[in-house]
């Protein structure tokens, strides 16, 4: 059976690795640039995108600290009773690994009719942050081969 990775894990990996790339004295742009991709790829298929999320979500990469804490940034538009558009909020969602899991907090203002809103956020990024990616996938979009052992 093939290793599968949780996507909060890859993204915390990933941005740590990144981060890592430019840090003191290593300058590896090819590497960075590896990571950044499999950000973007985890941003593009994983994370919420529509419904609502109509800019999709993105990794606040200055904000994250490494197995500790994964920040997402993402606008939300609002529809009203009607189905009519009524406005956007911003926010981030603080991503917080616990021994069994993630947590998942919601940060930014919300207009009073909206503020059951937190928790369809808090709902929708744990569901995608808690599914999973395949190692095989991983190494296709980071253009790496591993060897096989007999």
């Amino acid at each position: 059976m093939e290793r599968e990775r949780k996507i909060y894990d890859t993204l915390d990996s990933a941005v740590t690795a990144k981060k890592n790339c430019y840090n003191g004295n290593i300058l590896n742009t090819k590497w960075g640039s590896k990571w950044d991709d499999l950000i973007n790829y985890l941003q593009r298929n994983h994370l919420p995108h529509g419904s609502g999320f109509d800019c999709g979500c993105k990794v606040v990469d200055e904000e994250c600290v490494s197995g500790l804490k994964l920040v997402i940034g993402f606008s939300y538009h609002h529809m009203d009773d009607n189905g009519y558009y009524d406005g956007w909020s911003d926010h981030k969602a603080i991503v917080i690994p616990y021994f069994d899991g993630i947590g998942v907090t919601i940060k930014g203002a919300l207009p009073r009719k909206y503020r059951a809103s937190k928790e369809y956020f808090s709902d929708a990024l744990h569901y995608a942050l808690t599914n999973t990616i395949t190692q095989s996938k991983i190494d296709e979009i980071l253009n790496v081969e591993r060897g096989t052992h007999d």
